[in-house]
């Protein structure tokens, strides 16, 4: 294809895709976007025509090219000039111009006709659309047959069901009707889910792309482009990562094209899919792999071994703050490729075309604002959530390492725990662990210990469990989401997080904990301690609660996080 080829082809792509998708109202238009203002994210590509025989159709696409630079007064003579035997043309009324309607030909009758309708005060089609209307025609006005034209939406099945039965109720009202006899036959048959009706020549012009069958076509023009930009966009990320990522490109070439768009997809896109649940999963995957990296760096590991659980949480919200996240997205180029503008008129523009105001016919580009900082972090953590997913944990550990979003660390043994190796601990206590928990042995036996051992006991010859319930609590965060996200592939985020709060909650866990004898092997000085468990344990027993309708002291729960935590660092 020439260059004149190119730009012949990019002019009848912008115009039919003013014809259908540029707002009514306002002075914006689509315009090509010139060799220059390419950003390179994706090739561009244009719409073309094709005749019959499988050939690009330069005549025709001269022809709508052509039709759509008319004036308002030659739009206006191409309506009258409408006859029988002619191909249908798309008209709009001057009073409703927002409205499209398919005109087939000449009724045979003229606004001086009886209206079929009992609408006080009209007597005549003339009547009708002087009061319903506020148009005045002329009594010889030739009425013609035309239906409306129902463009397709971007919105919602449901809400567009609950908005269309309030418009067809308002339409009911108003709406022309057509002659009781059957119009004379003009040699088109009409659509069968359309109303028929019949409005004036000399209130209608024909719109911008008036060839039926292209406008028809271009009905869903716009979602088609707005899936193929999506594709190809996922498409260019994953050559993005292969050159600029190779980790997360090499794990990337197992996962589909249609789960990297979901991973892109932010919530304001109205997808199907958005990244949401992928990273809800990503969200505990970094809690986890940033966990681990403040325990196995060696640049932190003189000082973090005195560090409280509280400054070790704090510690790690700071690695994970969405600042961070965003920045190492911007950084990496990533957030060129999010997906954020939704289907709407005004906010998207297919590649090749970008939206101009026209001032004093100049046009003046109008800005897209990029995605924001949360929007940028989420992407990373829903990358992080599908490395993981399809991948692995090892395999979402090196990626963050590659996005610059964790620590360097080394094969070190894990020096917090267990201060003293030697230490044996109960046989008792390794066999319930090992019933309750199906771990069989540990390397280090000491933390099992350390896992029973309250705060209160501090002459103890082991540390307490405080540390190794940190672990734990990001080992049952991500188990848990990972869980939850297989069996329940159909639920939201917010009902995957009440179902994670009540499975991980006090009560869940200390009742597993109980189940399993677990607070019989706790090591404290806690004289008020006895009494609470002896009470839970009446609840339990005597009253049948169980999981509900309890107030479990917060010890026997965090004994389970904490021989989680136990495992994880083993």
């Amino acid at each position: 294809m020439t260059v004149t080829e190119w730009m012949e082809c990019a002019s009848f792509y912008a115009t039919l895709f003013n014809g259908r998708w540029r707002r009514r109202t306002g002075n914006t238009r689509f315009r090509n976007i010139d060799s220059d203002e390419t950003q390179g994210i994706i090739s561009p590509y244009i719409i073309g025509c094709l005749s019959s025989d499988g050939q690009l159709d330069w005549a025709h696409m001269k022809k709508i090219d052509m039709e759509a630079n008319r004036s308002e007064e030659e739009l206006k003579q191409a309506a009258s000039s409408l006859s029988k035997g002619m191909e249908p043309r798309i008209w709009a009324p001057l009073y409703d111009p927002n409205v499209p309607y398919i005109a087939y030909g000449p009724s045979g009758l003229d606004c001086g006709a009886p209206f079929p309708g009992n609408l006080p005060g009209v007597k005549t089609f003339q009547d009708y659309f002087a009061q319903e209307r506020e148009y005045a025609v002329p009594k010889d006005s030739k009425l013609f047959v035309v239906q409306r034209l129902w463009y397709l939406q971007s919105e919602s099945l449901e809400s567009r069901k609950l908005r269309l039965s309030r418009v067809d109720e308002e339409e009911a009202k108003a709406k022309i009707p057509a002659p009781e006899q059957p119009p004379p036959s003009h040699g088109y048959q009409v659509c069968d889910e359309l109303v028929t009706v019949m409005l004036p020549v000399d209130a209608c012009a024909e719109i911008e792309v008036s060839d039926v069958y292209m406008s028809l076509l271009c009905a869903v023009l716009p979602q088609f482009l707005y899936h193929i930009d999506c594709n190809l966009i996922a498409e260019a990320f994953h050559h993005h990562c292969t050159n600029s990522l190779p980790c997360l490109g090499k794990y990337l070439e197992k996962i589909s094209r249609t789960q990297i768009v979901e991973a892109l997809a932010a919530k304001s896109c109205r997808l199907e899919q958005c990244y949401d649940r992928l990273e809800w999963v990503g969200d505990a995957v970094l809690k986890l792999l940033q966990t681990d990296a403040l325990l196995q760096t060696p640049d932190l590991r003189q000082w973090v071994q005195c560090l409280h659980e509280g400054d070790l949480t704090k510690l790690r919200s700071e690695m994970g703050c969405n600042e961070r996240l965003a920045d190492s997205c911007k950084h990496l180029g990533i957030d060129k490729f999010i997906l954020s503008a939704p289907l709407e008129r005004g906010k998207w523009a297919p590649v090749q075309l970008k939206l101009c105001q026209i001032s004093d016919e100049v046009p003046m580009h109008v800005e897209q604002d990029g995605p924001g900082m949360k929007v940028c972090a989420d992407v990373i953590e829903a990358f992080l959530g599908l490395i993981y997913l399809s991948s692995g944990y090892e395999a979402s550990v090196q990626v963050a390492h590659e996005l610059g979003i964790s620590l360097p660390t080394d094969d070190e043994e894990v020096g917090l725990f267990g201060k003293q190796s030697y230490f044996n601990p109960r046989p008792a206590l390794l066999k319930a662990v090992a019933e309750s928990f199906g771990k069989e042995s540990f390397e280090s036996p000491q933390l099992v210990e350390e896992a029973l051992t309250h705060p209160s006991a501090v002459y103890q010859d082991v540390s307490c469990y405080q540390r190794l319930e940190w672990v734990g609590d990001a080992v049952l965060c991500l188990a848990m989401r990972e869980w939850i996200y297989f069996q329940y592939p159909e639920k939201e985020v917010g009902d995957m997080v009440n179902l994670e709060s009540a499975l991980v909650s006090n009560e869940t866990l200390a009742y597993l904990s109980f189940q399993n004898g677990l607070h019989t092997f706790l090591i404290h000085r806690d004289q008020g301690l006895p009494l609470r468990l002896e009470h839970y344990e009446w609840c339990v027993k005597e009253l049948g609660r169980g999981l509900w309708g309890t107030d479990p002291p917060k010890v026997i729960s965090d004994v389970v996080e904490a021989i989680l935590g136990a495992a994880h660092v083993d």
